[in-house]
């Protein structure tokens, strides 16, 4: 992985990303895949793991969906998915810990996750969940972390 490329692709993400602010019910979203991973290259998707409220997966899901769908930035199945985002991976409180089998490409990714939007209590929770990781990860905020910020578009819809 280049430093250059990853920086030009962080910079098309962290753009994209803050529309998560707007989505409901949003605890936390995890940077995942080879931008996680540092196999990034020119045509690597957004790989996201989004946190929702619990009971609220499938609401999450469609809000994030149709957004993404709107501004076409979601990845489509055959199609380039370079700087689109992979919305394949949601979770909520009860369901935060991955299930098995651990094989070594899943201890990888979890041990590079990158905290990008959300409650750091619900962050701090998702990796707790998560203590078959050898050695355990603790929530540290990432010097990439965007913060916490909810617009009151999402906090209407979620009333």
């Amino acid at each position: 992985m280049t430093n250059s490329l990853f920086e030009k692709k962080w910079r098309i993400f962290e753009k994209r990303a803050k529309i998560f602010r707007y989505i409901p019910f949003i605890e936390f979203v995890l940077l995942a895949g080879s931008m996680a991973t540092g196999r990034v290259h020119e045509k690597s998707a957004f790989d996201v793991i989004v946190g929702a409220r619990g009971g609220r997966v499938f609401t999450t899901w469609f809000f994030s969906a149709l957004t993404f769908q709107l501004f076409g930035w979601r990845e489509k199945p055959g199609a380039d998915a370079s700087n689109r985002f992979g919305l394949s991976h949601f979770t909520a409180p009860g369901g935060y810990t991955l299930s098995p089998p651990y094989n070594a490409y899943w201890k990888d990714l979890y041990n590079r996750l990158i905290p990008v939007i959300g409650d750091e209590e619900k962050l701090v929770q998702f990796f707790s969940a998560n203590e078959w990781l050898e050695p355990t990860r603790v929530y540290i905020r990432h010097e990439r972390y965007l913060g916490n910020k909810r617009s009151w578009l999402a906090r209407c819809w979620e009333f």
